[in-house]
């Protein structure tokens, strides 16, 4: 690991030393995009989980925000392991979207947009005029309903 930190900073290095800004000012361009677009991202789902009765900050805990984002879509059990099965975790994160989508009372063609640019619809559907369906479980009916064994 330390070999590989030490072979991007060298190339940085050696780009400032060029002075290629451009290629610099393009890489920290899309770096500050990328986290941007994350930041975006994770307050918009703090809304949409606030709208939906849950505590925002569960959607910053690594897995547990997986979690939170399968019981926002009404899906039952532990079905957010899926994530981790390659190929399927694209399927099954539109099919996420798509329930999340209706939920909030939008259309499919808004699960697409919660699909490609999540940065954005998730900010429209946590603090715009759609209201979320089924709000505050409480509790216990929140344990059956999630975790209730199937047989």
């Amino acid at each position: 690991m330390r070999k590989i930190i030490d072979i991007i900073l060298t190339y940085f290095i050696n780009l400032y030393r060029a002075n290629d800004w451009g290629t610099l000012l393009l890489y920290f361009g899309a770096a500050f995009l990328v986290l941007l677009f994350t930041l975006f991202t994770i307050v918009g789902f703090w809304g949409m989980l606030t709208k939906a009765g849950e505590k925002g900050w569960k959607i910053l805990i690594p897995f547990y925000n997986l979690c939170m984002i399968v019981r926002l879509s009404e899906q039952k059990g532990i079905k957010w392991l899926l994530f981790f099965i390659p190929i399927f975790n694209v399927v099954f994160w539109f099919i996420t979207m798509l329930k999340i989508a209706g939920r909030f009372g939008q259309s499919a063609w808004f699960a697409v947009g919660l699909f490609f640019l999540p940065a954005v619809f998730t900010l429209i559907a946590g603090f715009g005029k759609a209201e979320c369906a089924n709000p505050n479980i409480d509790e216990e009916e929140a344990y059956y309903y999630y975790y209730k064994p199937q047989f």
